[in-house]
């Protein structure tokens, strides 16, 4: 994915999505995109994301292509 402005193009890096039934109960957990591969990060446990769930995130992490 690509987000762009006026001059600059931002890639996304990462992405934060929450586990459980609402944001007072339940546990977030992150994404980050390495070697075009998606590795979840679940507190000690961390594994390739086959099919991570971008629509699904609280926060957006963006880095610049330039």
């Amino acid at each position: 994915l690509e987000a762009q402005n006026n001059s600059s193009v931002f890639d996304l890096y990462a992405f934060i999505t929450h586990l459980g039934k609402n944001t007072s109960h339940g546990h977030y957990v992150s994404h980050i995109n390495k070697d075009n591969q998606w590795i979840y990060y679940n507190d000690s446990s961390v594994s390739i994301s086959q099919d991570p769930p971008i629509n699904k995130a609280y926060i957006y992490v963006y880095k610049s292509s330039k």
